[in-house]
């Protein structure tokens, strides 16, 4: 994702993945959809994004924090969301929606006790909810709590 913006507040920005092998030959590429009704991103946002992969499952778990585009209220937003790809075409298998408002920090990794492509991530929020959002994610579920500060 560029750091720029269309500086219209509601052009989206372009996010792109790619799947490269040991060699550095792009094996794989996806550009994915960042309308407002999908991913909704307008910027990259300075908290970035977290991803890990389960190489059992072959999935990505992907914690993506952005400035989004324009709202009904006229704003930018912030938030997170988290994203489950397929590991081998780079497509979204499931968006688990919002995990946090105005998300300051992400992480994720594989849910060591699952082997079912299990994820367990972490969101540091101050806004809907606001707290330390504790989730775990796979690609039919996701179940949150939030630790308030």
């Amino acid at each position: 994702m560029s750091q720029g913006n269309a500086g219209d507040k509601v052009t989206p920005n372009i996010v792109a993945g790619r799947k490269v092998n040991s060699g550095g030959t792009v094996i794989a590429s996806k550009v994915y959809d960042t309308r407002q009704s999908a991913l909704n991103v307008y910027e990259f946002f300075q908290s970035g994004s977290s991803l890990a992969w389960d190489t059992t499952s072959n999935h990505l778990g992907w914690m993506l924090s952005r400035t989004m585009t324009k709202g009904g209220d006229g704003l930018n937003h912030q938030g997170c969301i988290a994203i489950i790809i397929d590991g081998n075409t780079l497509d979204i298998i499931a968006n688990k929606g919002q995990t946090s408002g105005h998300s300051f920090n992400n992480f994720i990794d594989v849910d060591g006790t699952s082997s079912n492509g299990d994820f367990v991530a972490v969101d540091l929020g101050d806004n809907f909810p606001r707290g330390i959002n504790v989730h775990k994610l796979s690609a039919s579920s996701k179940i949150g709590k939030v630790g308030t500060f």
